[in-house]
């Protein structure tokens, strides 16, 4: 018998389009397939640990015997951890992509005695919607300036010519040569 992890990966590589163009495929209604190595790479990572906690926790030794309520109980489990909701929803959409996977597999021949196939993702757990928006995280000039009373001389006079590069126009990046001038 083939490991669960060997299975899930058999799984996802019937996704992998990885060098074809997803143009293509989206001209024919079809957005199942993987087009980036490091979506694929972590969408692989995300799925063995989906199998590995079903076979620790529920006993699972074939793709087919995944059930909607492991799923669930893996992304309360992720969620409790302290996973933000922008993560487990891409966790779930790793997962969708190991389902559309384990279909594909089970309709190929490339298997001899199929792994069988169960849907165990009826609908989103987490709504794209519900992703948290981005925050301002600038420092206010008030964190600034507590910052700069806070630090030593030399780097107080570093941020002046810092900021006095920025000023003039120059890029930040060439600040270390225009100070050896100096």
């Amino acid at each position: 018998m083939v490991s669960i992890k060997r299975q899930i990966t058999l799984a996802m590589q019937e996704n992998n389009e990885i060098g074809e163009s997803k143009r293509k495929f989206r001209m024919n209604n079809d957005a199942s397939n993987i087009h980036s190595i490091k979506y694929f790479k972590d969408a692989l990572d995300t799925s063995i640990k989906f199998g590995e906690f079903c076979k620790a926790n529920f006993g699972v030794k074939k793709l087919g015997e995944f059930k909607p309520e492991y799923l669930q109980s893996f992304l309360k489990e992720k969620e409790h951890n302290g996973c933000s909701m922008g993560h487990l929803i891409n966790l779930e959409s790793h997962l969708i992509k190991l389902q559309i996977g384990i279909e594909k597999l089970s309709k190929s021949d490339k298997i001899k005695n199929g792994f069988g196939y169960s849907i165990f993702i009826e609908k989103r757990m987490y709504k794209t919607s519900q992703r948290e928006l981005p925050k301002n995280r600038s420092y206010t000039q008030d964190e600034i300036n507590k910052i700069k009373s806070n630090s030593s001389g030399t780097v107080q006079l570093f941020l002046l010519n810092h900021n006095a590069a920025k000023l003039a126009g120059l890029p930040v990046r060439k600040l270390p040569d225009i100070m050896t001038v100096f």
